[in-house]
């Protein structure tokens, strides 16, 4: 019995004999690697060191003041603010003549952090003149409200200042007219303040004569709440889709990369009053392209999809010529003599 224990006791101290001297050649191996990856890194310093200039004593004076500024400073936030969220009290303390009314958002505000602690904001007013108002301007301001066309939130058509009856686009400088806002306010602004305007596409070195493309995009309004925003897939609600018309010349090459929901094209010098019913008519039926349009060219390769687009516009272009989606007197309305380039 004590000669079977004895050779247990053996063999076993023989086992933790063999573990000890592989967990010595382990750390062996552990502390080759170490000094390896050691090395490796000096190597990799010592040559950075080499690369890299040795720092002036001007540009380490220079560094830790950035860092310190960086430290000490930092602008925390730049928003809008409007006269609503202070009382008149407020503003006692900047100088300012009166106490802002009448926009909406009146101001940037700029809040800092420095040193440890948040600090007053900084602000930059953005105020206007106030205007003496008549008992006429009162009455028909009173009008308006009582007809609901002057109800807060709703949008107004502004004439751009010092926009001339002749608009030039230039294609060498890829200028391009662009408004934005629903349909109905754009086909307002062309039938009111459109029938004193032209657009012209200006022409160099004797160029043949270029047409002139209307672009419509659909654009994502901002304003909409979230109920608002998931209503508009089941239906559409005209006074708050927006969108963006570009009037520029025509140029197949780039016109083939752009993807617009409507494109109508006009002759140099069309009278833009003029443009508005077939504007109208031709944004009331559907989109340029179809859906199997559409369905094609996400499955094509882009040189491909590159080919269908084009065919698809100079088809839009030829159909618009042809008066066949709508009347050839709506599209390519008569041009002046003295309005031709």
């Amino acid at each position: 019995m004590d000669s079977t224990g004895s050779q247990a006791s053996s063999a076993l101290q023989e086992d933790v004999d063999i573990l000890r001297r592989e967990l010595q050649a382990l750390e062996a191996k552990r502390e080759a690697l170490l000094q390896q990856i050691e090395q490796e890194e000096r190597v990799m310093s010592e040559e950075t060191a080499a690369l890299a200039p040795a720092p002036t004593a001007k540009a380490d004076k220079d560094q830790r003041k950035m860092q310190d500024i960086l430290t000490a400073y930092r602008l925390t936030g730049v928003t809008m603010f409007n006269a609503s969220e202070f009382e008149e009290s407020d503003w006692s303390k900047y100088n300012m003549p009166d106490f802002p009314i009448g926009p909406k958002e009146i101001g940037i505000r700029f809040e800092t952090f420095a040193n440890g602690m948040y600090h007053e904001p900084y602000y930059i007013m953005i105020t206007g003149q106030a205007t003496s108002q008549t008992d006429d301007d009162q009455e028909d301001q009173d009008n308006r409200t009582e007809n609901g066309s002057d109800l807060p939130g709703d949008r107004r058509i502004v004439t751009p200042p010092m926009l001339g009856d002749k608009i030039s686009l230039s294609l060498g400088h890829n200028s391009t007219f662009v408004f934005i806002g629903t349909k109905g306010e754009i086909l307002e602004w062309f039938r009111t303040v459109g029938p004193s305007k032209t657009v012209h596409a200006v022409i160099f070195n004797n160029r043949p004569p270029l047409d002139l493309v209307f672009d419509l995009f659909a654009v994502a309004n901002p304003d909409l709440t979230w109920l608002q925003y998931f209503e508009s897939f089941y239906w559409v609600d005209p006074t708050l889709e927006l969108y963006r018309l570009e009037i520029r010349p025509e140029q197949p090459k780039i016109d083939a990369e752009l993807d617009p929901l409507y494109r109508m094209y006009a002759k140099s010098g069309v009278c833009l009053g003029d443009m508005a019913n077939a504007l109208d008519r031709k944004w009331s039926q559907p989109p340029t392209k179809s859906y199997l349009d559409m369905a094609k060219e996400v499955f094509m390769e882009r040189d491909e999809a590159s080919d269908h687009a084009k065919e698809v516009a100079a088809e839009t272009k030829r159909q618009d010529e042809q008066a066949e989606d709508v009347e050839l007197a709506d599209i390519v309305v008569s041009v002046p003599t003295e309005n031709r380039q």
